[in-house]
């Protein structure tokens, strides 16, 4: 979606922020005060660099690892910028390149507390050398990059009908202190149990059900994870249970594993032998894999000085 569609949208929702989200003939873009100048700057270096068919130049608009958000909630890792120079075309495409080097709105970035979006889905913000640098893509479905993958093997989701129904029942027929921010009941819906989809729905959202010995204990625990919530379609854990006679008895999560907005995918995996989780460290961009065991959460896979420093 291109910038003159997104604000006839909200123009259509009725929204009247509008003026607080566009920069205007003002010196800063509002509201994260960075010099509409310097924003502009690198929207031109963008578009020059591709109607000159300099990728070299492209590459040098972004801060380094940075991230590309597919399609199905997945991401790449862009860690050099030659990987980026190696990928471009598996990125954007020739129509998707033409409407870049054509976009009219360049004097007028989305801009938001986080940061200021262009060309309808590259995102802005501050390196650590204060320059203005392009640290997020969200790439259109058609785009062929692959994403980044977590080390081991994955760990599959419940989809098996019957199973669901018994954590269901189970989840059903606990204590109330079982169901904090979950809801008071959780059901099955079969028309979801397909691929990464969720397939049991509570009162705020919908979740996919791990059975799986996730803090490596020798024992398999349920585990309740949010695909996608909300908004910005965060991801993580919702909750984790083992099983206390015909009810279920909840664990205390590590803030580790709950302070990160998006999981990766997939979420849980293998290796030799032990269970990890994954996650999306967005910025500086980093895939993140979690070893719990006990009451101990340690960083296995990622780089200590970005993991958990978002």
């Amino acid at each position: 979606m291109n910038l003159s569609i997104s604000k006839l949208v909200l123009v259509l929702l009725g929204l009247s922020f509008i003026p607080s989200l566009y920069a205007d003939t003002s010196d800063n873009c509002t509201p994260n005060g960075y010099p509409i100048n310097k924003v502009i700057k690198v929207e031109k270096n963008l578009q020059k660099s591709l109607k000159d068919h300099n990728i070299e130049l492209f590459a040098e608009q972004f801060q380094y690892p940075f991230v590309v958000n597919l399609s199905n909630h997945k991401k790449r890792i862009i860690k050099t910028k030659q990987e980026l120079i190696n990928n471009f075309t598996l990125i954007y495409n020739q129509q998707e390149i033409n409407e870049i080097i054509t976009d009219k709105e360049i004097n007028h970035p989305l801009c938001r507390y986080d940061g200021a979006m262009i060309f309808g889905g590259l995102w802005l913000n501050t390196d650590k050398n204060n320059n203005i640098k392009a640290y997020v893509i969200n790439a259109q479905k058609n785009s062929t990059l692959p994403a980044s993958e977590p080390t081991g093997i994955a760990v599959e989701p419940i989809k098996d009908l019957k199973t669901l129904e018994r954590f269901a029942d189970l989840y059903n027929h606990s204590d109330t202190g079982v169901k904090k921010n979950i809801g008071k009941r959780l059901k099955v819906n079969p028309k979801w149990n397909d691929e990464d989809k969720p397939n049991i729905v509570g009162d705020y959202t919908a979740y996919l059900l791990y059975f799986v010995d996730i803090n490596n204990d020798g024992k398999k625990e349920w585990v309740l994870f949010f695909p996608c919530d909300g908004s910005m379609c965060t991801s993580g854990i919702a909750a984790v249970y083992q099983v206390n006679g015909q009810s279920l008895h909840p664990l205390s999560i590590d803030q580790t594993l709950t302070d990160y907005l998006f999981a990766s995918t997939p979420f849980i995996t293998k290796e030799k032998g032990k269970i990890l989780l994954n996650f999306d460290n967005s910025d500086p961009a980093e895939v993140c894999s979690y070893l719990w065991v006990g009451d101990k959460v340690s960083l296995v896979h990622g780089s200590p000085t970005i993991c958990g420093h978002e």
